[in-house]
């Protein structure tokens, strides 16, 4: 009798531990969509920034030219406007 209590609690302790674990993964709510996508916005616009420090730091140290800095930092400010323009869009 003993045997088989202590199977029964080992089986629910490991019920309640793996569950999370397996459960079906597949199912996302509409916020957490919407968290998913907003973090991935707010992590392309810190790699923009990032970029656009970086270029500013290789022409100022002379490691570009002057037309190559005007056009990759154009670049890079407008890829950083249509990405802040979709964080603000309401969801």
């Amino acid at each position: 009798m003993i045997t088989f209590v202590e199977i029964l609690i080992f089986i629910s302790a490991m019920f309640f531990v793996g569950y999370p674990i397996f459960k079906k993964s597949g199912v996302v709510s509409r916020e957490s969509g919407v968290n998913e996508t907003l973090g991935g916005l707010i992590h392309k616009k810190e790699l923009v920034y990032t970029a656009i420090k970086d270029l500013e730091f290789d022409y100022r140290t002379g490691k570009l030219s002057e037309d190559d800095y005007k056009d990759l930092k154009e670049k890079y400010e407008t890829e950083a406007l249509l990405i802040l323009k979709e964080i603000d869009e309401p969801r």
